[in-house]
């Protein structure tokens, strides 16, 4: 699976060293909108890792960025996500964040049946925000499923 990680901070750096750990992952492209310089902890580099310099303002950059890859997971701001998400739809590419901010997460939540709509092959784009499990945060969902 080849992922998009947007942000080279710590966040985003460490969610790309978690995701080479993964032997199915078969691309890691580390973008921010600075010229990317993995940090130490990510070198040597891994044949797996790319980087791009990629400003998430820039909205068709970002489509072009996420058409290229399966999943795109945000390690920017939250109050970038909401585009992010849509930008992700359009796409059609999976795309998950680290949340942030719930009027966020309902809007997003709101993009679900776009993104199931945009079948390709064997799988649906789909939308994940960690704080989108706010129904669990607020007891009313499956606490099985795991952490908030």
């Amino acid at each position: 699976m080849d992922f998009l990680v947007l942000g080279a901070g710590l966040q985003g750096s460490a969610c790309a060293f978690d995701l080479l750990r993964e032997p199915a992952v078969r691309r890691v492209t580390l973008a921010d909108v600075r010229p990317v310089r993995p940090p130490r902890f990510l070198e040597p580099a891994d044949p797996r890792l790319g980087t791009m310099q990629l400003d998430v303002a820039d909205g068709a950059a970002v489509r072009r960025a996420m058409g290229e890859h399966r999943v795109t997971l945000s390690a920017v701001t939250w109050y970038l996500n909401g585009a992010l998400a849509e930008a992700a739809v359009e796409a059609g590419c999976h795309f998950a964040d680290l949340g942030g901010n719930t009027e966020v997460v309902f809007a997003q939540k709101r993009l679900d049946g776009r993104a199931r709509a945009r079948a390709w092959g064997d799988a649906r784009p789909g939308l994940r925000s960690r704080a989108g499990d706010g129904e669990r945060a607020r007891g009313r969902g499956d606490p099985s499923a795991g952490p908030v």
